[in-house]
């Protein structure tokens, strides 16, 4: 486990401020490049959990497989949130615009 400090300034501390459920650590390495878990895109970053909100997915986060959203906007609109190997994304897009749907990125 990676030790995490966070450090803030008694102006930008207010009693109200949203905590982070979770961190994320580590930039995204182009070369170690991984989507086989959900949120993270690289092999070097793993999930620090701040708060009880979502310890529980703790020993099954690197389960699931990173997966795409489908969000529907309205009428012909779709806006598509996840991670996905290089082309599927811009593939799927393609897909949907020959059906008439438009993606809002």
């Amino acid at each position: 486990m990676k030790s995490v400090i966070l450090k803030t300034t008694a102006s930008a501390h207010h009693e109200h401020a949203p905590v982070p459920a979770s961190l994320l650590t580590g930039p995204f390495i182009q070369g170690q490049r991984d989507f086989s878990r959900p949120w993270v895109g690289s092999r070097n970053q793993e999930f620090v959990f701040l708060t009880e909100r979502y310890r529980h997915l703790e020993p099954v986060i690197d389960s699931p497989p990173s997966q795409l959203e489908v969000q529907v906007l309205g009428p012909g609109a779709l806006r598509l949130n996840g991670m996905a190997p290089a082309g599927v994304m811009a593939r799927f897009s393609e897909d949907l615009a020959r059906l008439g749907l438009r993606v809002i990125r």
